[in-house]
């Protein structure tokens, strides 16, 4: 037999989903029932935001000065420190957020509570101040 020979090719495996042999849902719907354009929403989110500092955001938050450590947000919103946490060497983007943060573009939005918008305003004139391009952009 050749070093260069080929091997033999194995038959291609299809999984077949199988039925599952329990009761009905309830209603008498059909296991295999496709959700109808009524019930399914496109404007839902596609997943959930965590709602829990991660160990990136925790690093980011220990890293920035007490007088403006934005304790009040990550304790009430921590979705938006780890969003803030992930834009803060891009300032670009972290400018973005912080007006789509700041600047209600929708209409609707009811706002933040008072100290939660303390934080964030005091984090976005101290990141303004840290990143010299940004004033220069603004």
């Amino acid at each position: 037999m050749s070093v260069y020979a080929t091997r033999q090719k194995r038959p291609i495996r299809v999984n077949v989903k199988r039925p599952v042999a329990s009761a009905a849902p309830p209603g008498g719907a059909s296991v295999y029932a496709v959700p109808s354009a009524a019930t399914s929403s496109p404007l839902k989110r596609k997943a959930k935001p965590t709602d829990a500092l991660l160990p990136w955001s925790l690093e980011w938050l220990a890293s920035l000065p007490p007088t403006v450590r934005p304790l009040a947000l990550a304790t009430k919103y921590p979705r938006i420190v780890n969003r803030i946490a992930a834009a803060w060497g891009e300032p670009s983007s972290c400018r973005a957020n912080f007006d789509d943060l700041v600047y209600d573009n929708r209409g609707d939005r009811q706002g933040f509570p008072p100290d939660v918008h303390r934080d964030l305003m005091a984090l976005r004139e101290y990141y303004y101040g840290y990143s010299p391009q940004m004033v220069l952009q603004a």
